[in-house]
């Protein structure tokens, strides 16, 4: 079972990373430790939580996006307003 889940989550991954190799996907997974020390189910579990938070990183829809990167052009003007409250 667990190997299976391996696999699924590791097919989710390059799905939602291709320019991610599945080597770093399990390394980053796993840092915390030696990978060859690890159950099967412990790293099924570590490869779930990373995939959660790969999932957190990413902006909620494409407006969100649309608005980032607005912001990221218009960033001299977030600075300027900053700097005059100083």
């Amino acid at each position: 079972m667990s190997y299976k889940g391996i696999l699924s989550v590791l097919k989710k991954l390059h799905t939602a990373e291709p320019n991610i190799n599945f080597g770093r996907h399990i390394s980053t997974a796993v840092s915390q430790g030696n990978l060859f020390s690890f159950s099967d189910d412990v790293i099924l579990e570590k490869l779930e939580d990373y995939l959660i938070q790969c999932d957190l990183k990413k902006p909620e829809s494409e407006k969100d996006l649309e608005k980032i990167l607005k912001d990221g052009l218009n960033l001299h003007q977030v600075l300027e307003e900053d700097s005059d409250d100083y």
